[in-house]
């Protein structure tokens, strides 16, 4: 009886590992993506929001975004890059 894996079996093992890995990896990436941009979009209607209420409060326009308070997008801490 025969042990192991002969260097041929390896190597198309591998080489089926790395198209599924070429199949994957695009749509993984655009999801990320569009998960950004969603994000993105929320931060931007929250300012608008927030800048609508201070505008009824005060009268006028935050002149920073840092008047708009701590729900704003630009308070929260900063998210590390994956």
């Amino acid at each position: 009886m025969r042990r192991g894996f002969s260097l041929i079996e390896l190597l198309i093992v591998i080489a089926i590992i790395l198209v599924i890995i070429t199949v994957a990896v695009p749509p993984y990436q655009r999801a990320q993506m569009l998960a950004r941009e969603m994000a993105a979009s929320k931060a931007v209607q929250t300012i608008q929001t927030d800048e609508v209420i201070y505008q009824s409060q005060y009268g006028h326009y935050a002149p920073s975004l840092r008047e708009l308070g701590p729900r704003t997008p630009v308070h929260r801490a900063p998210r590390q890059r994956d």
